[in-house]
């Protein structure tokens, strides 16, 4: 079947789920997935060069480094330091790759196993428990990793064990590690992952084992550091009692969701953002759709039974279709000056954003708050985005600007926009750090047909020079010495949006004499020596 037959079934209401099979839709989209074998193949040509390295004393596994201990991660820099090579250290692979691995194939890559994944509760009391976390520890489970089951995730131990985490991104795919490094957060303006971290454990650029404590500058400073200031090796968490997420999920149109200016001026998203313990939005705001999908959870006791949170998408079925529907609309969107590509696709979208629509749930915080772990984020729905994080009182400038911005249906393109909010972090490199953020996720669909970062190029430009503006660090980031709007992306513009970042960079220069950690992608950020 061509595509072209196959987008008219699709669009057809009634043939949308009964003419169109698996088989086909798989058969239409297999060029696509190819994209994901080139990145196997480098993969594997990384790891022939790299194999005849050895280290004693530490494993060698598929392509990196495995460090079970303090003591590998020692040997493991004290070489790297002897062979004037770069260390990096993999956890889910979440994050842009540039912003994992170095660019050159004989440097050191490590990932973490055994006791760098052991989690050991220390104290157990009523109301909370003390607990060491080996830094490479799943918080859920990673798809893409054999060894992750749900039985050692971070998640799992805790809740039954009767103990929680008091937020959680989308996935639950990352290490602990990975998601404190980039600063990720969850939905909530009321509850932080650094609400549960008392301690942080590393080895430094030197060998040394480095352990800092709440309210200390140097736990500040390490608390979000991409990488750059050593080997995490565990943290030590605070975490409270188990507690059920009690929410609901409902599609809007545009002029009756979150998104509507009350006469005051602001936006409905401002004080819903205040009010709600977790709150995320998606919004489709291409012409002919302009459909808000509002996600709405609040902490309630643990029942049972509970009453689970379940995507539509957590088919196999409907992430191929949803697959197959993202891809060939970004084929139409080629066409996106012709009124009948975008009655097309937005017809595909509509299917996938109905109203009526509600859903309530009430189940456990793990499984509630990462929606999207029920979604093939890995492979069929894989995502690559930006996110720009806003200090709060910018959201209704923020927002007006995407209105005109995604007035072009090629901004607009063919997925959604994510607005959420982020607690004030103690962390100086937090993109929430000293104030509550907005952020602004926009996503790009892995397999579109077109340059994602030409894409986002319109975004930064658009809301980059808005005061406070700042990135996830994990994220697709804009190039080094480009202007976007009135700014220049460069350490000029970090030092001016990130107050203790000359202090930061001076504390990392010091556990990183050498510049181990610091890779050609993170010299060029922060004018070091790569």
């Amino acid at each position: 079947m061509r595509f072209d037959q196959l987008l008219g079934q699709m669009a057809d209401n009634e043939a949308f789920s009964e003419t169109v099979s698996a088989a086909e839709v798989l058969a239409a989209f297999d060029a696509s997935l190819r994209v994901d074998r080139r990145f196997a193949l480098a993969k594997a040509r990384h790891t022939e060069e790299l194999a005849p390295v050895t280290i004693p004393g530490v494993q060698w596994e598929d392509g990196a480094f495995e460090l079970r201990n303090i003591d590998d991660a020692q040997r493991v820099i004290a070489t790297a330091r002897k062979n004037g090579r770069r260390v990096r250290v993999g956890g889910s692979q979440h994050s842009a790759t540039e912003a994992v691995y170095s660019e050159s194939p004989r440097d050191y890559r490590v990932v973490l196993r055994g006791d760098l994944q052991k989690v050991t509760f220390l104290h157990r009391g009523a109301e909370e428990a003390t607990v060491k976390v080996g830094a490479g520890c799943y918080l859920g489970v990673n798809p893409a990793d054999p060894l992750s089951t749900q039985f050692n995730s971070l998640n799992y131990l805790l809740d039954e064990a009767g103990y929680s985490l008091p937020i959680l991104g989308g996935i639950s795919h990352q290490t602990i590690s990975g998601f404190m490094q980039t600063g990720s957060a969850g939905g909530s303006l009321q509850h932080g992952f650094a609400d549960a971290l008392e301690s942080i454990e590393l080895v430094d650029g030197t060998g040394q084992v480095r352990t800092w404590q709440r309210g200390s500058r140097e736990f500040a400073a390490a608390g979000v550091a991409v990488g750059l200031f050593g080997i995490l090796t565990h943290v030590t968490l605070r975490v409270t009692r188990r507690y059920f997420v009690r929410g609901e999920e409902a599609n809007f149109h545009q002029g009756e969701s979150l998104l509507v200016r009350e006469p005051a001026g602001e936006y409905r998203l401002a004080a819903a953002l205040a009010h709600d313990e977790y709150l995320h939005l998606n919004w489709f705001p291409q012409e002919g759709v302009r459909r808000v999908t509002q996600w709405h959870g609040r902490r309630d006791a643990p029942v049972s039974p509970g009453d689970p949170y379940e995507t539509d998408l957590k088919s196999t079925w409907m992430n191929v279709v949803a697959a197959a529907v993202l891809f060939l609309t970004s084929v139409l969107g080629l066409l996106a000056d012709s009124p009948v590509a975008r009655r097309i696709i937005a017809a595909l979208l509509k299917k996938f954003i109905p109203i009526p629509h509600q859903k309530r749930f009430n189940d456990s915080w793990h499984t509630t708050l990462p929606c999207d772990d029920q979604v093939k984020v890995d492979t069929l729905i894989k995502v690559i985005f930006t996110e720009i994080w806003l200090p709060l009182d910018q959201l209704t400038t923020a927002v007006d600007r995407l209105e005109r911005v995604l007035t072009k249906p090629v901004a607009a393109g063919n997925f959604a926009i994510e607005l959420y909010g982020a607690k004030q972090s103690p962390f100086w490199l937090s993109p929430s750090f000293g104030h509550e953020a907005v952020r602004v996720d926009v996503f790009w669909f892995a397999y579109s047909i077109g340059d994602p970062r030409k894409h986002f190029s319109t975004f930064w430009k658009a809301l980059l020079e808005l005061p406070g503006a700042r990135l996830h660090w994990g994220k697709h980031l804009p190039d080094v010495g480009k202007k976007y709007g009135s700014v220049v992306f460069d350490v000029d513009l970090l030092r001016s949006r990130y107050p203790e970042c000359d202090e930061w960079l001076g504390l990392r220069s010091g556990l990183d004499p050498d510049n181990l950690f610091v890779t050609k992608y993170w010299g060029r950020l922060f004018s070091l020596r790569a």
